[in-house]
């Protein structure tokens, strides 16, 4: 009788949840070459959420410190804290292969609470020259060098702001909070094929000099592909593993940021049929 109560109650709730409410994990998209949840909370590693495996190790020493401080939205349970006085970073070492940045985005929320003379590097890389993703200020930015003016932003008001850095082989634009702050209209330079090291916080060809960050970061992730609004604005409001239904919880049996996507360990697994019911 209890099994028979269980699989009804599974029915009624999987018709009566409507199928919008189910949003997209996007650390298992195709094009989704690393995704940095942020979430250990202890430690000296950050792992990667897709199916590539690039790892984030911190700094040996000056590490990064693991914060409790979350964007609003309820999604994220953990972020990392940066500080310039000890020039914290995080490396990724022989990486990221299929990014050439020419065609890419990059997103993540962040909180800074100071720009240093070169202004903030969330990402960058020894691979060429000048190759980092960067706020230079509160009217400019960069994406491997190449600059692009933006609506003017208070970046470093210590506040959460979802960023997105978006390279179409075409055109550079950039997102703060879901709204397009200004686009180049031109394409970015390639580059080059094969692993590459990558510092998160920090510009590896010059480390600790003048380009660390400083504050929280968390959700970031990097794709061989050109998002749109629309899905700036999915990741933004639902988190890039995606939200839990609106009524949900976001932690099921003591699981921060479990979804309907993955319950109890089941793939896939949806209000109509958990472990098998």
């Amino acid at each position: 009788m209890k099994l028979g109560l269980l699989k009804l109650t599974a029915l009624i709730l999987s018709l009566l949840l409507p199928c919008s409410a189910l949003a997209t994990d996007y650390t298992q998209d195709a094009n989704c070459e690393a995704a940095w949840l942020m979430t250990e909370g202890e430690g000296t590693t950050i792992a990667d959420s897709s199916v590539n495996s690039n790892t984030g190790t911190f700094k040996a020493s000056g590490q990064p410190a693991w914060s409790g401080s979350v964007p609003p939205g309820g999604f994220a349970a953990g972020s990392v804290d940066f500080n310039r006085g000890t020039a914290d970073f995080i490396s990724l070492t022989n990486a990221l292969s299929t990014i050439d940045g020419k065609t890419a985005s990059l997103v993540q929320w962040m909180s800074a609470d100071s720009y240093d003379s070169f202004g903030i590097i969330t990402f960058g890389t020894n691979t060429g020259t000048s190759v980092y993703w960067q706020i230079g200020n509160d009217t400019t930015v960069f994406l491997m060098a190449d600059s692009l003016n933006i609506t003017s932003t208070d970046f470093d008001s210590s506040t959460w702001f979802h960023i997105a850095w978006i390279s179409d082989g075409t055109d550079i634009e950039f997102f703060a909070d879901g709204v397009s702050k200004g686009s180049s209209g031109e394409a970015v330079t390639a580059l080059s094929a094969g692993n590459k090291n990558f510092y998160i916080g920090d510009w590896i060809a010059s480390p600790g000099s003048n380009w660390t960050y400083d504050g929280l970061l968390t959700e970031m992730a990097l794709f061989s592909d050109a998002l749109d609004s629309t899905e700036i604005n999915d990741i933004m409001d639902n988190g890039l593993l995606g939200a839990a239904p609106t009524g949900w919880t976001h932690k099921w049996n003591g699981i921060p940021n479990a979804n309907i996507a993955a319950i109890n360990g089941v793939p896939k697994a949806n209000i109509a049929k958990v472990n098998g019911v």
